[in-house]
């Protein structure tokens, strides 16, 4: 299935102050071939690896003139993509503003699959069978998106924030324009728009800038030339008064957003707004992370962040997902830190936090193949600058206080305030109850003298340093009775030290940019972090403080197990999410995988203090522990520095139980687990080969 994103907007998530090592310029080079196709080409030898992107501007579902609502661009792309199937990692997607089509393949295929995806852009047949067979396809997507509650709240925002801008229309479009579309009209759209005037072709990985000329000549170099199509959408005015819509459908959680118009992509407030978005949400510490999930306990998540798209309105929003019966109150306390800041201007250190938080995404964001491509002709599509990245990280660098203040005053006004709500079908959401450059080193592997085993790979090309730690836990180690037990913990290991508490461990991180999150997969705990190289040290010690020393305190574990317990009670809310469910109980009855990784609410209510840290205590196995850092690192360093804060360690209490393989018994009738949608889903199971076969 192709993928389907309801809005597309330019990814910027890019900006480097504070780091080590100042940020690379993405090396490319820019030509256009004869017929008016633009190409950009980025050489890198380290991993033979080329991925091609091409987009197609003037396309995607608010572009479609005549088509507005009938979701043609992204019925071209299922048909003409349905070209690529053989071709090593290949997919395509349109969005709000335009198509691409992209592979990754080594660099024997790569000609292959440029060519393949030149034929897409000017020589689809548009096969009467394929075009039916889409067409079905798509009528299913749009009917489960239809009972899929994250799309149902974006399109709900759309439609109310604006009134009458193309921007507001489903990509897929609306059902029964969708079924009208005809063979003549697909063929029309894409002899208008696929012209090679309004393409970008962006080549990165191993291959050499002529070869790149040579292959982007035959691949792309008969696409006809076309007339300017360019689609402007015109900004609408911010409205004058608040606007609020409500709907309900079978959910658990309220979804609540809130939006405003903001700066357009030309403006220089724009830079302003991605770092309000940081303040106000990037990390545990940020303002309404701590003052309505963690201190009030109104929410179960909640996140800000601002949408530009290429052309049209710029918006800002924040998302929430919470009870019912906390709505008001949430929305009001979001309203008040807004208030506070409109009052107030943050401080140096959020401003700082979110600075660096920008700058390692930008360094996370330049890694692979597939996201130089992506990144460079992103910038050139939205600013006509291969490079644009670069001059915004002097824009992030130059956001001052008041600039967090002034926007706030001028755009985040309640008098212009859009509200939306998909709110549980009555009786359907009840709280909780009480109780219930130098190129990259090979891998180095060694074993600590207790039997911790440790991986590094120093990498310099990118100021970052990841790492993970893998321990004994997960859906394995599970019974009926404390499922969920390795989620509840996993999200406590930072929740509260010997020498820490919650907040100082999210502040510390936050100060730094860093990441630091535990979660619980089938076989393991995992423990993941992301760090500017000099914070390694820092990191990897406080990596280990919450790995090994997590006290679980009381009131931490209180909240996670609301949390938690939210997270359960919304898993059947998504049609596909329900469907894995029930699959699994089927497929693996009897077996500790027929159970969910995020646990049932009632072996969530019945777990104590006492459960956690006995759990714990049997994870911490130095023989059956992986640690694994790549990165801008000295290996010696970080082996030195593994070695003294995981070298003592010992076994604090027996290993954790483990299931066996699980062993599939013989074919089964096939069978049916009622849902109330409209739609139906089947999952078809097979049993694979497990690792060790």
């Amino acid at each position: 299935m192709m993928r389907v994103y309801p809005a597309g907007a330019v990814m910027l998530a890019c900006s480097a102050a504070l780091l080590a090592a100042e940020p690379r310029p993405l090396p490319y080079e820019q030509f256009t071939l004869p017929n008016g196709v633009r190409v950009l080409v980025s050489e890198n030898r380290d991993v033979p690896v080329v991925a091609v992107r091409a987009f197609v501007q003037n396309t995607g579902g608010m572009l479609e003139g005549r088509f507005t609502g009938c979701g043609v661009s992204h019925y071209i792309e299922h048909i003409a993509a349905a070209m690529l199937k053989d071709l090593g990692v290949v997919n395509a997607y349109t969005t709000a503003d335009h198509t691409c089509y992209f592979c990754e393949t080594g660099v024997e295929e790569w000609e292959d699959a440029a060519k393949a995806i030149g034929a897409c852009l000017h020589a689809c047949p548009f096969d009467p069978e394929i075009v039916e067979r889409e067409r079905g396809v798509i009528v299913r997507e749009i009917r489960m998106g239809e009972e899929e509650p994250g799309r149902v709240a974006w399109y709900q925002l759309m439609e109310t924030v604006l009134r009458n801008s193309p921007q507001r229309v489903p990509v897929i479009g609306y059902h029964d324009n969708f079924v009208r579309v005809t063979r003549d009209d697909l063929l029309s759209y894409y002899r208008e728009r696929y012209v090679a005037n309004n393409i970008v072709v962006a080549i990165a990985g191993d291959v050499s800038v002529q070869e790149a000329r040579e292959v982007a000549a035959r691949a792309f170099g008969a696409i006809p030339r076309g007339p300017d199509t360019a689609a402007i959408i015109a900004p609408e005015a911010r409205p004058l008064s608040p606007r609020r819509a409500m709907r309900r459908m079978p959910v658990q959680q309220a979804r609540v957003n809130l939006a405003w118009h903001a700066a357009p992509l030309g403006s220089s407030d724009r830079f302003a707004f991605d770092v309000l978005g940081r303040i106000l949400s990037e990390g545990d510490s940020s303002l309404l992370l701590h003052k309505l999930r963690d201190t009030r306990q109104l929410v179960y998540s909640i996140s800000a962040g601002a949408w530009f798209p290429w052309t049209g309105n710029s918006l800002f929003l924040i998302s929430l997902t919470c009870d019912e019966t906390n709505v008001a109150t949430a929305v009001d306390a979001t309203l008040e830190v807004l208030a506070g800041l409109a009052h107030a201007p943050p401080g140096e250190d959020q401003l700082a936090r979110a600075r660096r938080a920008i700058a390692l995404d930008y360094a996370r964001a330049t890694q692979s193949a597939s996201d130089i491509a992506a990144r460079l002709a992103n910038n050139l599509l939205a600013y006509g600058d291969p490079q644009f990245s670069l001059h915004y990280l002097a824009h992030i660098d130059s956001v001052t206080a008041d600039d967090i203040t002034r926007i706030v005053r001028q755009y985040c006004l309640t008098s212009s305030l859009t509200t939306t709500m998909l709110l549980p079908v009555a009786g359907t959401n009840a709280a909780a109850p009480a109780a219930a450059p130098p190129a990259a080193a090979e891998w180095i592997v060694t074993q600590l003298c207790n039997g911790v085993r440790v991986a590094i790979k120093p990498d310099a090309r990118v100021p970052l340093v990841d790492m993970s730690i893998h321990m004994p836990g997960g859906l394995i180690s599970e019974h009926a009775d404390n499922n969920g037990i390795s989620t509840l913990c996993a999200g406590l290991l930072t929740k509260g030290t010997p020498t820490r508490s919650a907040a100082q461990i999210a502040q510390e991180l936050d100060a730094r940019g860093a990441n630091l999150s535990y979660d619980a997969m089938r076989d393991a705990v995992r423990g993941a972090a992301s760090c500017a190289p000099d914070d390694t040290a820092f990191v990897l010690d406080l990596l280990a403080e919450t790995a090994l020393d997590s006290v679980f305190p009381g009131e931490e574990v209180e909240k996670q197990r609301r949390l938690c317990q939210g997270a359960v009670a919304a898993l059947r809310d998504s049609w596909s999410q329900e469907a894995m469910l029930n699959f699994q109980q089927v497929f693996f009855a009897g077996h500790p995988f027929a159970m969910p990784v995020a646990g049932s609410s009632n072996a969530l209510a019945a777990l104590t203090r006492a459960d956690l840290t006995a759990f714990h205590a049997a994870m911490l196995q130095p023989s059956n522990m992986v640690i694994a850092i790549a990165g801008d690192c000295d290996p010696v360093v970080v082996l030195e520095l593994c070695a003294a804060r995981f070298g003592a360690l010992t076994p604090r209490a027996p290993a954790l139980p483990r299931a066996a393989r699980h062993v599939p018994g013989p074919p089964r009738p096939a069978e049916t687990a009622g849902a109330p949608r409209a739609q139906a889903t089947v999952l078809l199971g097979f049993p694979a080969p497990a690792l060790c076969d």
